[in-house]
This record gives structure tokens, sequence and C-alpha cells, in this order.
């Protein structure tokens, strides 16, 4: 039977990556509401970043659950991208593709007329439309951390090689791009995509590396929370955000201290369905814009907008991505809201 390792469930991860993924979706939904909607603060104005948080978290779940496994034979290898696969592609296409419907069918339902550029198509039906090429990304463009997500899954065996044979020398380079990535400008990002996050998911591997320091937890807890909402709360910079959830995400990882209140079923329930939560709510955004948002005002339509895609997405996970999942590696588990930590 081929799959991942069963592996203790880390919740305040989980929750995390829920909290992340429904951040971007109010970055995104914003803009419904108008420019009233960041009067008071740039904590939601800066929610791009949270992509970062994904990436790192990324970086340090497939360490916890791999370790160098991938790296020491071709039939580890085989298995870890066939798991990794069978998490991001089987959902990647089904948005696409019913994207695809949607533009072909909207004009002789509504008579709105749609422009979607085939040229790109076949890059995002490759996962490879954030490698470079691209000065913007169409379609259902938040994909683009996907495709970014796939590379970091083909670099991740030599990566983790790197680190179990030339440990220091490695964690010294990976933190010097990680350095340089968190200083670069968000002008033109999205050709420079690939380069801003694979230094992420490797800092999230070193992450991993570093021992506990049990004294040092509570306090590091504390301070990476506080600085994290200041530095969002004030617009301040990309490169002190991304350093706090370099705290944030190696404090939480033993859910002991202010991790334990990360348990919460809502928020575990938030993190279970984060993949779909992200991949949905551009998709949800697009079909609602074009039959709901003109008999509703902003604010009432804001909140039908983000509780659908949180309805949709519960309904992706539980009869779509595990079912999809479980065929493609074949494994036979329950459907759970929570299950082992999977990035």
């Amino acid at each position: 039977m081929v799959g991942l390792p069963v592996m203790k469930e880390i919740k305040a991860h989980t929750a995390i990556r829920g909290i992340a993924a429904f951040l971007v979706v109010i970055y995104h939904y914003r803009e419904i509401i108008g420019p009233e909607f960041d009067r008071y603060t740039s904590f939601f104005e800066k929610g791009y970043l949270w992509v970062d948080c994904f990436f790192m978290l990324s970086g340090f779940i497939l360490s916890y659950i791999y370790g160098a496994g991938p790296s020491k034979s071709i039939e580890a290898a085989q298995r870890f991208f066939r798991a990794r696969l069978a998490r991001i592609y089987p959902l990647h296409i089904a948005t696409l593709l019913g994207l695809v419907a949607f533009v072909i069918v909207l004009p002789h339902i509504s008579h709105q007329k749609t422009s979607p550029d085939w040229r790109t198509f076949w890059l995002n039906v490759t996962n490879i439309h954030a490698w470079g090429m691209l000065s913007a990304y169409d379609w259902n463009f938040p994909s683009w951390s996907i495709s970014v997500e796939f590379a970091a899954y083909l670099f991740y065996p030599l990566a983790i090689a790197a680190l179990a044979r030339f440990s220091r020398a490695t964690t010294i380079a990976l933190t010097v791009l990680f350095a340089l990535a968190s200083m670069t400008g968000r002008e033109h990002w999205e050709r420079l995509a690939l380069l801003h996050g694979l230094p992420m998911f490797l800092m999230g591997m070193i992450i991993y590396k570093i021992p506990k320091l049990p004294s040092a937890i509570l306090s590091l807890q504390i301070a990476s929370v506080l600085s994290l909402i200041f530095v969002l709360h004030f617009g301040l910079s990309d490169a002190l955000a991304e350093l706090c959830f370099v705290g944030l995400i190696y404090s939480i990882q033993w859910d002991d201290g202010l991790a334990r209140y990360l348990s919460w079923s809502p928020l575990l329930w938030l993190g279970a369905s984060s993949y779909s939560i992200y991949m949905l709510h551009i998709p949800v955004r697009i079909v609602d814009d074009s039959f709901v948002r003109v008999h509703l005002n902003s604010c009432a339509y804001f909140v039908l907008v983000t509780v659908t895609t949180l309805m949709a997405a519960t309904v992706s996970y539980r009869v779509f991505e595990i079912p999809l999942r479980n065929l493609i590696t074949g494994r036979a588990k329950k459907i759970r809201m929570t299950t082992a930590p999977v990035a």
C-alpha cells in the first residue's frame, strides 16, 4: 500500500494553515467593500503575505513527514511524488476545467461575453505557469502558488539530501536565499514568483531542524504573534512579516503554550479545508459575480460570497479531495475533518 506515513497531527499548524487561507480569501474579497475596508488597518491589505506562510509550512511539514526518505531511493522518491501530486493536482485540474466550462457556457445563458486567454491554458494544465514565463496570471490565478509548490516538490529530495550531508553549509546557503527573497520588492512579482517562493519553502525545512528551546517557547509565541499583528496592522516591511512567520511556525509546532488555543475544532476544520478554500475562492467569486452581485449591496454580497466559499470548500474536501487523494495513493481511510498533517 502506497501513501503518506501516519504521523501525529500538529494541530496548531493545521489551524494556522486554515487561518492563512481564510485571510488570503479576505484579501481578494475586500475590494467588494471598497477602500473603506482598509481605512483603519493595513492588516488585510497585507493578506498576500500569508501565501509565504503556506510555503514555509509546506517545507516544514514535508520534512516532518518524510525526512530524508525521498532522497534515499528511486522507489521512495516515486512514492513521495505520487502522494504530492495526489495532494495538489486533482483539485487544480478540476477548478481549471470548471472555469473552462463556465466561460464556454456563460455567453449562452447570460449573454455576457468572455475572453479567456487560451494561449496560457496548457501552462496551467502542466502547472508550470508560475515558472517565470508569464507577467500576469489568468484562469484560476491563485494557482500560481500551486505551480511554485509543484517546483518545490521536485526540488525537495535534492534539498533534503543536501541538508543531511552538508548540514551547516546548506543551512547557511538556504538562509541567505531566504533573506534575499524576503528583501525583493513586489514589482513584477509574477515573473519572480518561483525565485521568491522556493526560498520560503526551503526556510520551512530549516525551521524543522532547529532544536527545541523549552524555556523560550512561550515567550517566542507571544513575541511572534504580537509582532506579526503589529507589522501587518501598520503595513511595515514584508521581510519583517516573514521573519515573524518563522518564529510562529517554529514556536507552535509542539502544540503547547498559546498553541493549545489553536486546537479549537472550527480552526481545525478551517485548516483541513484550507486547500479547497484557497483553490475555490476565485471560481466561486466568478460565478457569484455573474449571477448574484447585481442583486445585493456590497456588504451583503461580501458575506454571501465568503460563506459560499466556505460551504463549497467543505463539500470539496469531503467528497472530492480526500476520495481522489486516497484513490491515487491507494489509501483506504475514513474521511475526517482533521487528518495527519499534509502540507
